[in-house]
């Protein structure tokens, strides 16, 4: 039964898996194209390599949440869309370390996939049978154009991921990834039009997806304002931070929510930029703590 857009499939390992309307709407298009034009024979073969691309999908989607859930982090669930699927995991704290190992989870289990195919594909190429050899390649080009430094793809976390490292700074390390993003974008975009128009697709993805997960980053970060009366979730910060160290409170906090501060209306620049300095502090702090620094 549809829910909200989505078909509930079924749960793996606990996590939810769900199929987006948009899916079947797309699945129905490709697949009756090409029985209009190949006849049933070719519907049944298309609808079968759909079936078996998004399988290897979902199963991409499965490796970085089960890395995911191997430290700790929540997954929520995984749903299968058009273009692609994603996995909704709250990964606010993760050390970047683990957030490469999680990136690099999904790539792995296509090129696991493609290891697996090879003999089997050569084997059914000699028989005449070329599905394997079809979906081999599939799980190659899925593994490659994931491995892109272009975020948010898992190559563009990765790279957010090293830069992260590097910097200290998170937000510095999102902003330079999507910008890197970006000029990938306009280059697969230039590809589509020359060569492939799927990759103006891929170039749409990459542009503005990027630049949504840059903005909210910044946004979980405490470098965006937000409404009085917020909880911010802070973790264990209250009266005292993470491991006992305490936080200096600025005039624009009130008092202390459930979930963390509340704010009051800033009373000048000042106290907006000293706000937002010690909600970051807490962030470094409370990361600091979770990876046992």
């Amino acid at each position: 039964m549809f829910d909200k857009g989505v078909l509930k499939l079924g749960r793996v390992f606990g996590i939810e898996i769900r199929l987006h309307w948009l899916f079947l709407l797309f699945f129905a298009i490709l697949t009756g194209s090409a029985a209009i034009s190949g006849g049933l024979l070719g519907g049944v073969w298309t609808g079968g390599f759909l079936t078996a691309v998004f399988v290897c999908v979902g199963l991409h989607e499965l490796g970085h949440s089960l890395a995911a859930k191997a430290y700790g982090v929540p997954v929520r669930d995984i749903t299968l869309l058009p273009f692609g699927g994603a996995a909704r995991m709250d990964l606010r704290g993760v050390a970047p370390s683990r957030e490469i190992v999680i990136a690099l989870a999904g790539p792995a289990v296509n090129f696991l996939i493609v290891a697996l195919l090879a003999p089997i594909a050569v084997v059914a190429y000699q028989a005449g049978i070329t599905f394997p050899l079809w979906l081999l390649g599939a799980n190659l080009v899925l593994g490659a154009l994931n491995l892109l430094p272009a975020f948010p793809l898992d190559g563009g976390r990765v790279f957010r991921g090293i830069l992260t490292i590097i910097h200290r700074d998170p937000i510095r390390a999102t902003d330079q990834a999507a910008i890197v993003g970006k000029v990938i974008a306009v280059g697969l975009g230039i590809a589509g039009v020359l060569f492939d128009p799927w990759l103006l697709v891929l170039a749409f993805v990459v542009w503005f997806l990027g630049d949504r997960e840059r903005l909210a980053a910044r946004a979980q970060a405490g470098h965006a304002p937000w409404s009085h009366g917020d909880a911010r979730p802070w973790g264990d910060v209250g009266g005292g931070g993470p491991g006992g160290v305490r936080i200096v409170v600025p005039r624009g906090v009130s008092g202390w929510g459930p979930r963390g501060p509340v704010e009051s209306p800033p009373r000048d620049q000042r106290d907006l930029v000293d706000w937002l300095n010690a909600r970051r502090r807490a962030d470094e702090i409370e990361r600091a703590r979770r990876d046992g620094i």
